[in-house]
């Protein structure tokens, strides 16, 4: 299942493991997130330096199962592209991290190609886009 809303528009709930609730909103340009489970309730702010509206879709962004989620918006200057921040849960400490790109030095109009297990990202090199092919392993459980 995946779902993308207007982080403005009210706030995000997802289960990105059993036993836990994640909560996403927006104030201002700042994403709100609290999750709660069996180890307690922690929150974090993720600050965002746009002055567009962001975007929140939860999807599974690194294959192994767990709900993540992305916040995006579209680029300041001409508006052309999408710009995303992608956290993805990390089971072992219960938390949200960062994904970085392993090319390129942003997440620009990513795409999720499922068959192949891989985050597709749009990059600039020498002024020109090109595509980038993060791809994930399967786990075993």
């Amino acid at each position: 299942m995946q779902q993308s809303v207007n982080a403005a528009d009210f706030a995000t709930v997802f289960t990105p493991a059993r036993g836990l609730k994640a909560t996403l909103s927006v104030r201002e340009q700042q994403v709100e997130l609290t999750v709660t489970g069996p180890r307690g309730r922690s929150s974090e702010t993720l600050p965002f330096e746009t002055e567009q509206p962001l975007r929140i879709k939860v999807d599974d962004y690194n294959f192994d199962g767990h709900k993540d989620f992305s916040v995006s918006h579209v680029d300041d200057g001409k508006g052309t592209y999408d710009l995303y921040d992608i956290y993805v849960y990390a089971p072992k400490s219960g938390k949200f991290e960062r994904l970085a790109p392993t090319c390129g030095e942003e997440f620009i109009n990513v795409r999720l190609d499922r068959k192949r297990r891989a985050l597709i990202n749009t990059r600039v090199e020498n002024y020109r886009f090109t595509s980038c092919r993060m791809t994930f392993q399967r786990m075993l459980k």
